[in-house]
């Protein structure tokens, strides 16, 4: 009976382990991160008329949710029309900014869209009424 007990009481040390072994913990799931949102962007492209001439002198502005035109933002476009701008993204990364072109002689042209670092966007400028 003896030698039953002791059996036993080996089986179940080595199946359960002495006070030695230590037991581990499940590891943390990994943390995913988000990709990091831009501060800035770039927004480039064209300034034309209704048949494709270059409009130099036209203004764009940006808007963003809570700002005045140009306040976050505004360029001319050069001699061929072409044009720039830098703003900042950082408090609205997913929201759509307003976009202007103007120019005297021509109906401003209004443009809502979300922005990405490098979007092109053109503007087509009809002659004001």
């Amino acid at each position: 009976m003896w030698r039953l007990v002791v059996l036993c009481a080996t089986a179940i040390l080595v199946s359960c382990g002495d006070a030695s072994s230590t037991l581990t913990q499940p590891s943390d799931p990994p943390q995913v991160t988000p990709p990091p949102v831009p501060s800035f962007v770039t927004v480039h492209g064209v300034v034309t008329d209704a048949v494709g001439g270059l409009v130099d002198d036209a203004m764009i502005e940006v808007a963003g949710p809570v700002d005045s035109w140009g306040e976050r933002g505004h360029v001319a476009s050069n001699a061929r029309g072409a044009y720039t701008l830098r703003f900042s993204v950082s408090r609205y990364p997913d929201f759509e900014f307003l976009f202007r072109a103007t120019r005297p002689g021509y109906a401003e042209q209004i443009v809502r869209t979300r922005v990405v670092d490098g979007l092109e966007l053109n503007f087509e400028l009809s002659p004001a009424q």
